[in-house]
Protein backbone atom coordinates (compact mmCIF):
# COMPACT_ATOMS: atom_id res chain seq x y z
CA UNK A 1 0.00 0.00 0.00
CA UNK A 2 1.01 3.68 -0.94
CA UNK A 3 0.85 6.77 1.54
CA UNK A 4 1.84 10.40 0.74
CA UNK A 5 1.89 12.15 4.25
CA UNK A 6 1.91 16.12 3.22
CA UNK A 7 0.95 19.07 4.62
CA UNK A 8 -0.64 21.85 1.74
CA UNK A 9 1.99 23.52 -0.59
CA UNK A 10 3.36 27.09 0.18
CA UNK A 11 4.76 29.53 -2.65
CA UNK A 12 8.58 28.97 -3.07
CA UNK A 13 11.32 29.02 -5.47
CA UNK A 14 14.58 26.50 -5.54
CA UNK A 15 17.46 25.37 -7.35
CA UNK A 16 18.72 21.67 -7.85
CA UNK A 17 21.85 21.22 -5.76
CA UNK A 18 24.93 19.80 -7.66
CA UNK A 19 25.89 16.27 -7.13
CA UNK A 20 27.49 15.29 -4.03
CA UNK A 21 26.90 18.69 -2.56
CA UNK A 22 23.11 19.01 -1.48
CA UNK A 23 23.19 20.44 2.72
CA UNK A 24 20.52 17.92 3.55
CA UNK A 25 20.40 13.72 3.57
CA UNK A 26 17.83 11.69 4.33
CA UNK A 27 17.61 7.71 5.60
CA UNK A 28 14.90 5.56 6.34
CA UNK A 29 14.60 3.75 9.64
CA UNK A 30 12.23 1.30 11.45
CA UNK A 31 12.17 0.62 15.30
CA UNK A 32 12.17 -3.44 14.24
CA UNK A 33 14.84 -5.45 12.32
CA UNK A 34 11.93 -8.15 12.10
CA UNK A 35 7.93 -7.28 12.00
CA UNK A 36 5.21 -9.62 12.89
CA UNK A 37 2.03 -9.31 11.05
CA UNK A 38 -0.86 -7.15 12.09
CA UNK A 39 1.47 -5.35 15.10
CA UNK A 40 1.96 -1.83 14.56
CA UNK A 41 5.59 -0.81 14.53
CA UNK A 42 7.35 3.09 13.46
CA UNK A 43 8.83 3.61 10.56
CA UNK A 44 10.39 7.38 9.87
CA UNK A 45 12.77 8.84 7.80
CA UNK A 46 16.00 10.50 9.41
CA UNK A 47 16.98 14.10 8.01
CA UNK A 48 20.15 15.57 8.50
CA UNK A 49 21.26 18.97 7.65
CA UNK A 50 24.67 20.95 7.20
CA UNK A 51 25.44 23.34 10.04
CA UNK A 52 23.15 26.55 9.25
CA UNK A 53 20.45 25.22 6.80
CA UNK A 54 16.55 24.11 7.25
CA UNK A 55 14.27 21.67 6.41
CA UNK A 56 10.07 22.69 7.14
CA UNK A 57 7.59 21.49 9.33
CA UNK A 58 4.23 20.80 8.25
CA UNK A 59 2.98 24.44 7.75
CA UNK A 60 6.21 26.00 6.77
CA UNK A 61 5.21 29.57 7.84
CA UNK A 62 5.73 32.54 5.31
CA UNK A 63 7.71 30.88 2.67
CA UNK A 64 8.99 27.37 2.05
CA UNK A 65 7.50 23.82 1.43
CA UNK A 66 6.46 21.10 3.86
CA UNK A 67 8.59 17.77 3.81
CA UNK A 68 6.55 15.05 2.28
CA UNK A 69 7.07 11.84 2.90
CA UNK A 70 5.68 9.02 0.52
CA UNK A 71 5.36 5.53 2.64
CA UNK A 72 4.86 2.18 0.77
CA UNK A 73 4.95 -1.68 1.77
CA UNK A 74 3.24 -4.92 0.85
CA UNK A 75 -0.55 -4.51 -0.46
CA UNK A 76 -2.42 -4.34 2.85
CA UNK A 77 0.20 -2.26 4.62
CA UNK A 78 -1.69 0.45 6.78
CA UNK A 79 0.53 3.65 7.76
CA UNK A 80 -0.88 6.23 10.35
CA UNK A 81 -0.50 10.35 9.53
CA UNK A 82 3.27 11.37 10.08
CA UNK A 83 4.35 12.66 13.54
CA UNK A 84 6.16 15.67 13.44
CA UNK A 85 8.56 16.21 16.51
CA UNK A 86 8.56 20.88 17.71
CA UNK A 87 9.72 22.73 15.20
CA UNK A 88 11.63 25.82 15.65
CA UNK A 89 11.22 29.09 14.50
CA UNK A 90 13.54 31.00 11.79
CA UNK A 91 12.93 34.98 11.24
CA UNK A 92 14.90 37.31 8.82
CA UNK A 93 12.87 40.42 10.46
CA UNK A 94 10.67 39.88 7.48
CA UNK A 95 9.26 37.05 7.44
CA UNK A 96 9.10 33.63 9.84
CA UNK A 97 9.33 29.93 8.87
CA UNK A 98 8.99 26.77 10.75
CA UNK A 99 11.12 23.93 10.53
CA UNK A 100 14.04 21.85 11.70
CA UNK A 101 17.51 22.38 12.01
CA UNK A 102 20.75 19.90 12.82
CA UNK A 103 18.50 16.74 12.53
CA UNK A 104 14.86 15.19 12.69
CA UNK A 105 13.11 12.12 12.54
CA UNK A 106 9.76 11.83 10.72
CA UNK A 107 8.23 8.83 11.39
CA UNK A 108 4.66 6.66 10.89
CA UNK A 109 3.11 3.88 12.42
CA UNK A 110 2.86 1.04 9.85
CA UNK A 111 1.00 -2.44 10.12
CA UNK A 112 1.61 -5.34 8.05
CA UNK A 113 -1.75 -7.56 7.00
CA UNK A 114 -2.44 -10.31 9.13
CA UNK A 115 -1.89 -12.71 6.22
CA UNK A 116 2.15 -11.94 5.43
CA UNK A 117 3.64 -15.01 5.99
CA UNK A 118 5.89 -15.54 8.36
CA UNK A 119 10.03 -16.52 7.41
CA UNK A 120 10.22 -14.13 4.40
CA UNK A 121 10.89 -10.50 3.99
CA UNK A 122 9.11 -7.51 3.24
CA UNK A 123 10.42 -4.07 1.86
CA UNK A 124 9.01 -0.63 3.41
CA UNK A 125 9.87 2.37 1.06
CA UNK A 126 9.88 5.88 1.54
CA UNK A 127 9.96 8.69 -1.42
CA UNK A 128 10.58 11.63 -0.20
CA UNK A 129 10.90 15.58 -1.16
CA UNK A 130 12.23 18.35 0.50
CA UNK A 131 13.20 22.37 0.65
CA UNK A 132 16.21 23.21 2.22
CA UNK A 133 17.41 26.79 3.04
CA UNK A 134 20.01 29.09 4.36
CA UNK A 135 19.89 32.18 2.61
CA UNK A 136 19.02 30.57 -0.55
CA UNK A 137 16.98 27.65 -0.96
CA UNK A 138 17.74 23.99 -2.85
CA UNK A 139 14.70 21.37 -3.53
CA UNK A 140 15.95 17.58 -2.48
CA UNK A 141 14.55 13.99 -2.72
CA UNK A 142 15.47 10.57 -2.46
CA UNK A 143 14.23 6.92 -2.86
CA UNK A 144 15.05 5.17 0.21
CA UNK A 145 14.27 0.91 1.02
CA UNK A 146 14.81 -1.23 3.39
CA UNK A 147 14.04 -4.66 3.81
CA UNK A 148 12.05 -6.22 7.26
CA UNK A 149 12.28 -9.79 7.84
CA UNK A 150 8.66 -11.12 9.15
CA UNK A 151 8.13 -13.10 12.13
CA UNK A 152 5.69 -14.24 14.86
CA UNK A 153 7.47 -11.86 17.26
CA UNK A 154 9.27 -8.33 16.60
CA UNK A 155 12.46 -7.99 16.97
CA UNK A 156 13.15 -3.88 18.29
CA UNK A 157 16.06 -2.44 16.00
CA UNK A 158 16.78 1.18 16.51
CA UNK A 159 15.20 2.01 19.28
CA UNK A 160 16.89 4.79 20.91
CA UNK A 161 16.67 7.01 17.65
CA UNK A 162 12.69 6.62 18.03
CA UNK A 163 12.92 7.18 21.60
CA UNK A 164 14.82 10.37 21.21
CA UNK A 165 12.28 12.11 18.98
CA UNK A 166 9.51 10.63 20.74
CA UNK A 167 10.64 12.68 23.51
CA UNK A 168 9.87 15.72 21.27
CA UNK A 169 6.74 15.60 20.28
CA UNK A 170 4.41 17.93 21.53
CA UNK A 171 1.89 17.36 24.50
CA UNK A 172 -1.44 18.61 25.55
CA UNK A 173 -1.38 21.19 27.63
CA UNK A 174 -3.29 19.48 30.26
CA UNK A 175 -1.00 16.39 30.51
CA UNK A 176 1.22 15.96 33.67
CA UNK A 177 3.89 15.72 31.47
CA UNK A 178 3.68 19.69 30.49
CA UNK A 179 6.52 21.65 31.71
CA UNK A 180 4.66 24.93 31.91
CA UNK A 181 1.83 26.25 32.78
CA UNK A 182 -0.48 28.16 30.25
CA UNK A 183 -3.42 30.24 30.24
CA UNK A 184 -5.08 31.81 27.20
CA UNK A 185 -7.42 34.32 26.78
CA UNK A 186 -8.87 35.85 23.83
CA UNK A 187 -10.08 39.23 22.70
CA UNK A 188 -12.56 39.66 19.43
CA UNK A 189 -10.94 41.93 16.34
CA UNK A 190 -11.80 42.71 13.10
CA UNK A 191 -14.98 40.92 12.00
CA UNK A 192 -16.35 39.63 15.62
CA UNK A 193 -17.15 36.18 14.06
CA UNK A 194 -13.84 35.35 12.41
CA UNK A 195 -11.43 37.04 14.41
CA UNK A 196 -9.40 37.17 17.66
CA UNK A 197 -6.25 38.70 18.93
CA UNK A 198 -4.69 35.74 21.81
CA UNK A 199 -2.72 36.27 24.85
CA UNK A 200 -0.67 33.01 25.75
CA UNK A 201 0.46 33.36 28.90
CA UNK A 202 3.44 30.64 30.28
CA UNK A 203 5.03 29.91 33.76
CA UNK A 204 7.34 27.45 33.88
CA UNK A 205 6.79 24.19 36.45
CA UNK A 206 10.48 23.64 36.65
CA UNK A 207 13.97 24.91 34.51
CA UNK A 208 13.08 27.47 31.77
CA UNK A 209 12.97 26.69 28.16
CA UNK A 210 14.45 29.27 25.71
CA UNK A 211 13.68 30.14 22.18
CA UNK A 212 9.97 30.41 23.07
CA UNK A 213 8.59 29.86 19.58
CA UNK A 214 4.26 30.01 18.65
CA UNK A 215 3.98 27.77 15.74
CA UNK A 216 0.68 27.71 14.21
CA UNK A 217 -0.72 25.01 12.76
CA UNK A 218 -2.80 27.24 10.25
CA UNK A 219 -3.71 24.65 7.16
CA UNK A 220 -5.45 26.92 4.79
CA UNK A 221 -8.64 27.18 7.28
CA UNK A 222 -6.49 30.63 8.98
CA UNK A 223 -5.11 33.68 8.19
CA UNK A 224 -1.95 33.77 11.40
CA UNK A 225 -0.24 37.29 11.96
CA UNK A 226 1.57 39.46 14.48
CA UNK A 227 3.23 36.93 16.54
CA UNK A 228 5.10 38.33 19.32
CA UNK A 229 7.40 36.57 22.09
CA UNK A 230 8.07 38.25 25.47
CA UNK A 231 10.35 36.68 27.90
CA UNK A 232 9.58 37.10 31.26
CA UNK A 233 11.34 35.97 34.91
CA UNK A 234 9.46 33.29 35.48
CA UNK A 235 8.24 32.53 31.76
CA UNK A 236 6.66 34.19 28.50
CA UNK A 237 4.17 35.62 27.40
CA UNK A 238 2.85 35.05 23.50
CA UNK A 239 0.42 37.88 21.66
CA UNK A 240 -0.72 36.85 17.93
CA UNK A 241 -3.72 37.90 16.32
CA UNK A 242 -6.15 35.11 13.81
CA UNK A 243 -8.75 34.88 11.62
CA UNK A 244 -10.82 32.18 9.69
CA UNK A 245 -10.39 32.49 6.14
CA UNK A 246 -13.79 33.11 4.11
CA UNK A 247 -15.23 29.96 3.47
CA UNK A 248 -13.67 27.96 5.42
CA UNK A 249 -15.93 29.12 9.11
CA UNK A 250 -16.48 24.79 9.13
CA UNK A 251 -13.00 23.83 9.78
CA UNK A 252 -12.32 27.19 11.68
CA UNK A 253 -14.00 26.76 15.17
CA UNK A 254 -10.23 26.31 16.71
CA UNK A 255 -6.81 27.25 15.57
CA UNK A 256 -3.85 24.58 16.81
CA UNK A 257 -0.74 26.13 17.55
CA UNK A 258 2.36 24.38 18.86
CA UNK A 259 4.47 26.43 21.50
CA UNK A 260 7.44 25.23 20.99
CA UNK A 261 11.11 26.23 23.12
CA UNK A 262 14.42 24.41 23.95
CA UNK A 263 14.84 22.45 27.09
CA UNK A 264 17.64 22.84 29.60
CA UNK A 265 19.44 19.33 27.82
CA UNK A 266 18.73 20.93 24.60
CA UNK A 267 16.15 19.21 23.51
CA UNK A 268 13.36 21.02 21.50
CA UNK A 269 9.75 20.54 22.84
CA UNK A 270 6.41 21.42 22.43
CA UNK A 271 3.09 21.96 23.69
CA UNK A 272 -0.34 21.39 21.96
CA UNK A 273 -2.07 24.79 22.43
CA UNK A 274 -6.18 25.15 20.71
CA UNK A 275 -7.14 28.78 20.46
CA UNK A 276 -10.97 29.30 20.19
CA UNK A 277 -11.76 30.89 17.46
CA UNK A 278 -15.33 31.59 17.58
CA UNK A 279 -16.90 33.59 20.14
CA UNK A 280 -18.16 31.47 24.14
CA UNK A 281 -16.22 28.60 22.36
Amino acid sequence: MVCWIVASLAVWAAEAAPAGEHPASAKLLADVSTAAPGRPFRVGVLFTMAPSWHIYWKNPGDSGMPTMIRFAGPAGTEFSSLHWPAPSAFSDGEMTTYGYEGSVLLWATATLPQNTPVGGTVEISAECQWLVCRRECLSGGAKLALSLRVGDVPVPADADVFARWAGSLPVAAASPECPVELSVTRQAAGDRQRGASFRIAGRWKGRAGRDVAACPDSGEAFKVEGIRVERLADGFIILLNAEVLKGKEQDGSELPVVVSFTDEAGVRRGVNVALPMRPGH
